[in-house]
């Protein structure tokens, strides 16, 4: 990953199942950070199109075989953002159906809020050494 908006710099990752097979997996990453605020619907599909192009190179025989996983991310502070990843999941979900392809999961940053209430003299004082 590389610059501020830490962006791939590889288009496909392969590795084999064995030194001998021909059978393995591949990764890719794609993104449309640039998009996604004026358009967050053209933005997924931009980005699963980018994955896909990235994905010729390690010789997917069916695509059928690709499945993709999402990072859905929003300020939670920000009601606008909710409502544009609604968009973008809705179209993503609609895409990948439309494509044969299959997103069974994904990961979120809702869940991962945490705020740190104690400050570093707090927990020094609350810590035994």
């Amino acid at each position: 990953m590389a610059g501020p908006w830490r962006v791939p710099v590889a288009d496909v990752g392969v590795q084999r199942d064995g030194y001998l097979e021909k059978t393995g997996n591949a990764m890719v990453s794609a993104e449309a950070l640039s998009l996604a605020p004026i358009d967050p619907a053209a933005s997924v599909r931009i980005a699963i199109t980018e994955a896909l192009t990235n994905l010729l190179a390690a010789d997917i025989s069916d695509i059928k075989n690709v499945i993709f996983s999402g990072n859905w991310m929003a300020n939670l502070k920000d009601k606008a953002a909710f409502i544009d990843l609604r968009i973008a999941v809705e179209a993503v979900s609609a895409f990948c159906t439309e494509l044969g392809i299959s997103i069974p999961t994904g990961k979120d940053s809702f869940s991962m809020e945490a705020k740190w209430e104690n400050t570093l003299k707090d927990l020094k004082e609350n810590v035994r050494v």
